[in-house]
């Protein structure tokens, strides 16, 4: 059985959950702005409590008293800070005297009388996506709302009093960790030099096929490149293969890769490297990931069959960086509708590139 939902077409509660709620609410769908807000809170670097906690915020779905009111009866439903009105999810985190004295003392911020939690934060969010506001503005008032909220839920439920200095004192306890996190996270992402890639020899005695597809949306066709090389980096064969027909570019990867090895099979080569620069093939075809479209599951169970039936076969991933050539005779195939192969001179499209791989093996 197949599970239609899925791109994998395995069953996940995520997706019997999101078609329960599409029907249920019919065609009733979010806006475009609120998309881009729900996009971007759950975006923000902070704790995924504190991402939860904006969402009811954003929903107005907070358990805030003024909620329980029609039923449950005898019960306080005072602002458990102030005692003075109703406790509602703006009065509790923006306009009780305690809450104004946190936003003041921890961020210079004043809470005009009347103004509505989930308006106020949306319109911070659509600050925020317009760049108005840097993402560390919106990730330290996240944690403002989050600590007046949590000191609340310690007043309801421990009975602990807290001061606007306690609350804003852990705020910037909160504000420090933000900080640590995202030096370090700037320490860890640093984009890596990428411009002096080029294509690596296979060892010894083996051969390297690379492949790469080029697949064109618009009127769902593709093209396949195919470049073998061996480990002294001269040019054993291209080949090009104009594909009519492809629905999407995974399955154009795919094909890519399973026309090589039927390539190499052809060209009775013992020991080749198979490299291609589609990380999502690669894993399901090493067995590391099936989260790959159903339907390509027996095109990557043949390729597992042509792998595992030579001993000295093997697959890998590498950056396009490393692809060039096959990328480039994959743009030849769509764009010229052209299917071929050279066994002996490569294509003149290719020829400068192929000879900076070689210019750059001999300077290995």
């Amino acid at each position: 059985m197949v599970w239609v939902l899925e791109k994998n077409g395995k069953f996940t509660v995520k997706s019997a959950y999101n078609k329960m709620l599409k029907e249920r609410n019919g065609n009733h769908s979010v806006g475009m702005r609120m998309q881009g807000i729900f996009k971007r809170l759950w975006k923000l670097p902070i704790l995924p409590r504190t991402n939860q906690f904006l969402w009811k915020c954003v929903k107005n779905i907070l358990p805030t008293r003024d909620k329980l009111a029609d039923v449950i009866q005898d019960e306080e439903f005072g602002c458990p800070f102030c005692s003075h009105t109703l406790e509602t999810a703006s009065h509790v985190i923006l306009e009780c005297p305690l809450s104004k004295a946190v936003w003041f003392g921890g961020l210079g911020i004043h809470i005009s009388q009347g103004s509505n939690l989930m308006d106020w934060l949306c319109s911070w969010f659509d600050k925020l996506i317009a760049r108005q506001v840097q993402e560390s503005e919106g990730c330290k008032i996240s944690i403002v709302a989050w600590c007046i909220w949590n000191m609340r839920c310690d007043k309801v439920f421990k009975g602990i009093v807290s001061s606007p200095e306690a609350i804003i004192h852990k705020c910037k306890r909160e504000f420090a960790v933000l900080e640590k996190k995202h030096n370090t996270n700037y320490r860890i992402t640093l984009p890596q030099n990428r411009i002096h890639l080029y294509w690596q020899p296979p060892p010894v005695e083996y051969h390297k096929i690379n492949s790469d597809d080029s697949y064109y949306a618009d009127n769902n066709s593709g093209g396949i490149g195919l470049i073998c090389i061996d480990f002294a980096g001269l040019h054993q064969g291209s080949k090009c293969i104009y594909l009519a027909t492809a629905t999407s570019p995974e399955q154009a990867e795919s094909k890519a890769l399973w026309e090589a090895m039927n390539w190499a099979a052809e060209k009775e080569l013992e020991k080749v490297v198979f490299e291609l620069d589609a990380k999502l093939v690669v894993d399901a075809v090493q067995g590391v990931s099936l989260n790959i479209d159903w339907r390509l599951h027996n095109l990557i169970l043949d390729i597992k069959n042509l792998l595992s039936s030579h001993l000295f076969w093997q697959c890998s991933y590498v950056p396009k960086e490393k692809n060039k050539v096959a990328d480039s005779l994959s743009k030849l195939a769509r764009t010229q509708r052209m299917s071929g192969v050279w066994l002996l001179d490569p294509p003149e499209e290719i020829l400068y590139q192929l000879q900076e791989e070689t210019n750059h093996v001999n300077a290995i």
